[in-house]
């Protein structure tokens, strides 16, 4: 009778596991690329910071940096992204669970002991 029910409860647990073990690892890499985009745009600040003329070869790295720039946030925004859909679908899964659970309790006698869910 609740074969199917403790199916789909352990399958919306498990699928807010695995998007949130998938969140972690894609955090960490958007917060090594926001500290590398981070990092770029202050080092062009700081040779900005001199009021002077830049040398040649300091020419060419900043156009290095700038052309780097726009692949670095692409990448950052990409990752955001993915964040924000891992978090819908762990949002979305917990309360699948929780409606599930529920459906479960109903169905039981009022005394069933379900806090191991």
């Amino acid at each position: 009778m609740f074969y199917q029910y403790f199916i789909d409860l352990f399958f919306y647990r498990q699928k807010v596991i695995k998007a949130y073990q998938i969140s972690r690892e894609v955090y960490s890499d958007a917060y090594q690329g926001y500290e590398k985009i981070k990092q770029i745009i202050n080092e062009i600040t700081q040779s900005q910071d001199n009021h002077r003329s830049l040398s040649e070869a300091e020419l060419l790295d900043f156009k290095k940096k700038l052309r780097i720039l726009p692949k670095l946030d692409l990448n950052y925004s990409d990752w955001l992204r993915q964040l924000e859909s891992y978090s819908l679908t762990m949002k979305i899964n917990a309360h699948n669970y929780s409606e599930k659970l529920q459906q479960i309790k109903e169905k039981l006698p009022k005394d069933e002991d379900l806090s191991f869910l």
